[in-house]
C-alpha cells in the first residue's frame, strides 16, 4: 500500500450537516477527481449520503479528494453503524487514503458513542471494499461476515438474514454468500467503468462469480465484547474511549 502524500489532509467533519455550497463543491471536486466513475449520478441518486450524521473528508491542494459517510441505525433491533459510502480520488486509490478516512470517521463515531460500535454494516459491489471491511476482524472475538473461505454458522446466517431484510426488505438474500440480489437499488455497476479489484485472487474470483451488476454483498463486523471493541479501537489507532465517571453513593 502506497503512503498518502503529506499534503492530503483527512478530517472528521462532525455530526453537523454540510452546508449546501459545501455539498455542491464536494460533488464537483469528487467528480473531477474520479473521472472514470459516474459520481454526479451516484450522489444524485443518494442525496441522503451528504446529510449523514458522520462524515469524513480528504482534501488535497484545496480540493476534496475523498469522502466517507455513515449513519447510526437500529437494524433489526441491533444498534449499528452503517457505512453509506466511501469514495476516493482515482490517483489516491491503492494508498492509505481509504484507511485514513476509515480511522477519521470511526474516531468521530467512538467519540460520540463513548465506545466502538458493536455492529458495523456495509453493502458493497466491490471486492476492494470487502477486503477493507475484512481487516476489521483482528481478533477471534470479532465476527466478520461473510467469510468466503468457509461456511458461516447457522446463527450468523440467521443474523445476516434479519439485517439484510432490514436494509433491503424487498430483495432476495442468499445467506450462504452474503449477496443481496438487486441490493444496489438505483445504483448499478454503471457507477464504475471497471470493478476495483482487491488484489486477493480468491476474493476477486468470488465477486466475479457471485455478485452481479445490480447486486450487493452485505458485510457485517460485530464486536460483542468490550475487549473486542477495544481491539478495534487499537487496530485503527484511535484514542481509547474514556470510561464513564463512577458516581459514589454517600
Amino acid at each position: 500500500m502506497r503512503e498518502v502524500r503529506a499534503h492530503v489532509a483527512i478530517r472528521y467533519h462532525g455530526t453537523g450537516i454540510l452546508a449546501r455550497t459545501e455539498r455542491e463543491r464536494l460533488c464537483r471536486d469528487l467528480a473531477a477527481a474520479m473521472p472514470q466513475h459516474r459520481v454526479a449520478m451516484y450522489l444524485e441518486a443518494k442525496p441522503h449520503v451528504l446529510c449523514s450524521p458522520h462524515i469524513a473528508l480528504a482534501e488535497e491542494a484545496g480540493r476534496y479528494v475523498g469522502l466517507m459517510a455513515a449513519s447510526e441505525l437500529l437494524a433489526a433491533g441491533y444498534p449499528s453503524t452503517y457505512i453509506e459510502t466511501l469514495l476516493i480520488a482515482e490517483h489516491l486509490q491503492g494508498t492509505n487514503a481509504a484507511p485514513g478516512l476509515v480511522a477519521a470517521l470511526f474516531g468521530g463515531v467512538v467519540h460520540g458513542l463513548g465506545d466502538f460500535p458493536e455492529m458495523v454494516l456495509m453493502k458493497t459491489y466491490t471486492p476492494k471494499a470487502y477486503a477493507l471491511m475484512r481487516r476489521f476482524a483482528v481478533l477471534p472475538e470479532v465476527l466478520f461476515y461473510p467469510d468466503i473461505d468457509g461456511p458461516s454458522d447457522p446463527t450468523t446466517r440467521a443474523l445476516a438474514a434479519r439485517l439484510a431484510s432490514f436494509l433491503s426488505p424487498t430483495e432476495e438474500f442468499c445467506a450462504e454468500t452474503g449477496v443481496i440480489r438487486g441490493g444496489g437499488g438505483r445504483i448499478s455497476s454503471d457507477f464504475w467503468r471497471y470493478r476495483p479489484a482487491s488484489g486477493d485472487d480468491a476474493v476477486d474470483r468470488f465477486f466475479r462469480r457471485e455478485v452481479g451488476s445490480s447486486d450487493r454483498m452485505l458485510c457485517i463486523v460485530r464486536a460483542p465484547t468490550r475487549a473486542a471493541r477495544l481491539a478495534l479501537v487499537n487496530a485503527l489507532g484511535l484514542e481509547r474511549p474514556r470510561p464513564a465517571p463512577t458516581i459514589r453513593q454517600e
